[in-house]
């Protein structure tokens, strides 16, 4: 049981240090075929023997949340056994990612590879409509907005396309009624997220193929300056 609590361990670290989410997705899918072969969960792997416990992760936002920011929040949850919601203080703003054991940690770690991963790809792609004439696009309304909610959904059909390749995964991401009842307890008030858009279709295109592609395991650079 050690021997395996260890190589837990470790996988949620390659999880954390993941370049891109394809990377990420790789390595929670090494964690749950290693549960699997063992006939474990991860509430197991605890040498107490206790049940699992719904935790909360919680990532920085700093002062402003950008409310594409929040709907990637919520789909990179769901894929992950968890649900998320949006917190604010004085101090800052936070997303914070509910799940049972070790689920909301590699929920927060996806999320933030997900989202540096879809600013890195926007300047790339403000770079280059600059060097083709179109100026700088990142400052025209709802161009980032658009181009995010694309990346967003087209990350989305990268984890569908996991989970219809895999079917034992549909089972596996379902979000635990534990979490459920813990989300339930919290008395949320709920809010619509509004993201500022252009009715261009190709800046939505542009960066569905993106989300796509990093979903899929493509490897993201910064866009050089």
């Amino acid at each position: 049981m050690n021997n395996i609590d260890e190589k837990i361990r470790k996988i949620v670290a390659l999880i954390d240090g993941a370049a891109t989410e394809g990377e990420a997705r790789a390595a929670s899918l090494a964690l749950q075929r290693l549960l699997v072969a063992n006939n474990l969960k991860l509430e197991d792997i605890n040498l107490d023997d206790s049940p699992a416990k719904v935790g909360e992760e919680a990532c920085d936002l700093g002062r402003r949340i950008p409310e594409w920011k929040k709907t990637l929040a919520l789909v990179v949850a769901a894929n992950y056994r968890c649900r998320a919601y949006t917190s604010y203080s004085n101090n800052g703003r936070t997303v914070v990612f509910v799940g049972e054991g070790e689920d909301s940690v590699v929920a927060s770690c996806c999320f933030r590879a997900s989202a540096n991963a879809a600013e890195n790809c926007f300047r790339t792609y403000c770079a280059r409509m600059k060097a083709m004439g179109y100026g700088n696009v990142s400052r025209q309304k709802g161009v980032k907005g658009t181009w995010m909610l694309g990346f967003i959904s087209g990350l989305k059909r990268a984890y569908a396309e996991q989970v219809s390749n895999d079917e034992s995964l549909a089972l596996a991401i379902v979000v635990p009624e534990s979490v459920n009842r813990h989300m339930d307890g919290i008395g949320l008030r709920t809010t619509k997220i509004k993201v500022r858009t252009t009715s261009d279709p190709y800046v939505k295109a542009d960066g569905y193929e993106s989300g796509y592609g990093f979903g899929k395991g493509d490897r993201v650079t910064a866009a050089s300056a």
